[in-house]
């Protein structure tokens, strides 16, 4: 592990600095220790500790491989055991401790986000402070995607497929670790998290095709217009790719799956946490008030003053700054580079799907304080990049120079 840290660093050096490098991952680590804390002596157990017995309970069996190979049903709860086998092949090999585990899973988090690092600062660099700033030193952000959770792998599976995607956007120059990379991403991706690839895959889709047809046909069609046609053209096939990547998106699951996981979550919930559906008027207008309010809630609830309950008032802290600094934006003049609209158009949609989701199906405060981790990356990047004033010419003169080294 070791080596493999000493090669990314190598690999990093000319575009982050030794303090930065060295201080993001010691903060992973230290989060990753503080996550089995938390749950040792806070929570009195967890998800974290229930994997890592699964997965002693792998280890010694005497047909280890094949009992961590063999297929999984449909109706057993496929992510956990997933999750618990990856856990059991690092025991197996290394020999190692929960909190061993904790520091491997933190090292593999932190290089994932290191490559989207590296590639976002390549392709835009002066989106470099605030890629550093949302993946390496957001307190929220690293400490809930780092330990031993499944939050760690598919943080870093979300990253390095943005990160191959920024390497797309950047030159034609890639090399056969970043296909495999992608490739161990979307599988890890779409095993533990796939609500989240149904989301970020359309959306990266989007903004490829978007950038690959401009010159070839519709160039003088506006961005708009450009745009709801080829997100008109694209409901069919993401319906087909929802469809295959699992049976609660059909039609008749996914409504009733979330509905019964809200109610489900909200009986569990105590008061003060819960995300109730809010009844006005009775009328269709409910539904647009409540729209409003989930999203709202995922993207910047508990506000100060809402919760007191350790570690949500941590988080309060943060989203009351996230929304200080949102609101800053738009009370500014924005200017937006006409080459990232689809970018920003994609990750605006992404960041606020996520948000109202997730807040509808998991209605409990401390719950989306965790799961934020898969989409309030993006919403940091985008306040601090637009705070700092993203230069896409400056990026494009950045870029050529950097293709010629």
């Amino acid at each position: 592990m070791t080596l493999v840290v000493m090669l990314a660093y190598r690999s990093a050096r000319k575009l982050l600095s030794p303090l930065v490098f060295l201080s993001g991952l010691s903060f992973k680590l230290l989060c990753g220790v503080l996550v089995g804390l938390l749950y040792q002596y806070h929570y009195d157990g967890g998800d974290t500790f229930y994997y890592y017995q699964q997965a002693l309970i792998y280890v010694q069996r005497d047909d280890f491989w094949r009992s961590v190979t063999e297929t999984v049903l449909i109706s057993d709860p496929v992510r956990a055991i997933w999750f618990s086998r990856c856990v059991a092949v690092l025991i197996y090999v290394t020999h190692a401790d929960y909190w061993l585990c904790a520091i491997y899973f933190s090292v593999f988090s932190f290089l994932g986000v290191c490559y989207a690092v590296c590639k976002l600062t390549i392709w835009l660099p002066s989106l470099r402070l605030a890629s550093i700033i949302a993946l390496f030193y957001f307190p929220s952000t690293v400490f809930w995607s780092s330990g031993l959770l499944k939050e760690s792998l598919a943080f870093a599976a979300v990253f390095i497929i943005v990160g191959f995607y920024a390497g797309l956007q950047s030159g034609p120059k890639r090399r056969w670790y970043d296909y495999m990379l992608l490739s161990c991403a979307l599988g890890v991706l779409i095993v533990l998290k796939y609500y989240i690839a149904a989301l970020l895959l359309p959306a990266l889709v989007f903004v490829w095709v978007y950038h690959w047809s401009e010159n070839r046909m519709f160039a003088t069609w506006p961005f708009w217009l450009k745009s709801g046609m080829l997100a008109a053209a694209m409901l069919l096939p993401v319906w087909f790719f929802l469809h295959s990547l699992s049976y609660n998106f059909s039609w008749e699951k996914f409504s009733v799956v979330i509905q019964s996981n809200h109610l489900f979550i909200l009986s569990e919930t105590h008061a003060a946490n819960r995300l109730p559906v809010i009844h006005v008027t009775d009328t269709v207008l409910d539904d647009v008030i409540n729209v409003l309010y989930f999203a709202f809630s995922g993207l910047f609830r508990p506000l100060i003053g809402e919760s007191f309950y350790f570690p949500f008032w941590l988080s309060s802290v943060e989203n009351t700054f996230l929304l200080i600094g949102a609101i800053g934006i738009f009370k500014r003049k924005v200017f937006i580079p006409p080459n990232l609209k689809p970018e920003i158009l994609a990750m605006l949609a992404y960041v606020i799907l996520c948000a109202l989701f997730l807040s509808y199906s998991v209605p409990n405060l401390g719950t989306i304080a965790r799961y934020k981790v898969y989409y309030l990356p993006f919403l940091v990047m985008l306040i601090v990049g637009f705070r700092s004033r993203i230069d896409s010419s400056n990026d494009e003169v950045q870029n050529k120079k950097h293709n010629t080294k």
